[in-house]
C-alpha cells in the first residue's frame, strides 16, 4: 500500500483533545495549519479541491492522495520558496463535533514563478519596483468546503494573513506587516471577489494569468489598514 495514501494516516478523538487553533475576537471561524498526519484533514482537503464549484475556477490539478499529503507537508520557508497552508476551521455557531474541523483552506505561496508574475505587474505600471524590493511577496488562494456554512472564508483570510505575518516576522523588522499579499481572481468569480474585498484587499488592476491564459484576471492587494479595521469592527460587534 502506498505509504502516502489516506488509509495510512491517523485519526483522533478530537472531542476529548480539541485541535489547536487560533480565533480572533468577533470571528466565527478559526485558523490552524493542516495536519499532514491526519486522515480527516486530508480527506476534507481533497473533498474541497475536487468539488465542482472549486474546480470550475482552477486548472485541473490531477492530484492523487500522495500529492495531497505532500502538499500538506510543505509548510514553511526555504531560501527560494515560501508556502503556508491554513485550514479555516469550525469554532463558533457550529456543532460540537465540527469544532476544529475544516471549513475551507487558505494557501500562501511564493517562488520564482510568483515573482515573475509580479514583475509583469511592475511592467504594466500596476506595482512599483519598490513594492518588490521593500516587501516580501506572497500570493494567496482559498476555497470553501462544500458543506461549510457561509461567511467563514473572509474571516479565515483575515486571520491567516495576521498569522503568516507573525511567522515571517524577522528580528530586524520595523514593520512586521512588510509583506505584499496578492490575489489573482477570475472576474466572473464574484464569490471570491466579495470574500477578498471584505477581508481588506483592494483591486489594483487586471493582467493575464499564468501559462497560456489570455483572459485577464483581476489583481487584488492586501490593505493591512483595512484588514485591521475590519477585524476591530467585528470584535466590537461581538460585544454589543
Amino acid at each position: 500500500m502506498d505509504e502516502s495514501s489516506f488509509d495510512n494516516l491517523k485519526t483522533g478523538d478530537y472531542s476529548q483533545n480539541p485541535r489547536e487553533q487560533v480565533r480572533y475576537a468577533g470571528q466565527l471561524s478559526a485558523v490552524r495549519f493542516l495536519d499532514p498526519t491526519d486522515r480527516i484533514d486530508a480527506q476534507k482537503l481533497k473533498q474541497t479541491i475536487t468539488n465542482p464549484n472549486v474546480q470550475h475556477w482552477m486548472s485541473d490539478l490531477n492530484m492523487n492522495e500522495a500529492d495531497f499529503v505532500a502538499w500538506m507537508q510543505e509548510q514553511g520557508s526555504t531560501p527560494n520558496r515560501r508556502h503556508y497552508l491554513f485550514a479555516v476551521s469550525g469554532s463558533q455557531r457550529t456543532k460540537p463535533e465540527d469544532i476544529g474541523e475544516i471549513q475551507g483552506f487558505i494557501y500562501f505561496y511564493s517562488s520564482s514563478e510568483e515573482k515573475l508574475q509580479a514583475q509583469k505587474l511592475i511592467d504594466a505600471g500596476i506595482l512599483t519596483p519598490d513594492d518588490l524590493e521593500q516587501k516580501r511577496l506572497l500570493e494567496i488562494s482559498y476555497a470553501k468546503s462544500p458543506d461549510s456554512p457561509p461567511g467563514r472564508i473572509t474571516g479565515g483570510i483575515m486571520q491567516s494573513c495576521l498569522e503568516v505575518s507573525k511567522i515571517m516576522q524577522r528580528k530586524s523588522d520595523t514593520d512586521p506587516e512588510n509583506i505584499l499579499v496578492l490575489a489573482y481572481i477570475d472576474p466572473e468569480n464574484t464569490n471570491s471577489i466579495r470574500a477578498v474585498e471584505a477581508a481588506g484587499f483592494d483591486e489594483i488592476g487586471s493582467i493575464a494569468s499564468y501559462g497560456d491564459e489570455i483572459v485577464p484576471n483581476k489583481v487584488f492587494r492586501l490593505n493591512w489598514d483595512k484588514l485591521h479595521k475590519n477585524l476591530q469592527s467585528a470584535a466590537f460587534r461581538s460585544l454589543t
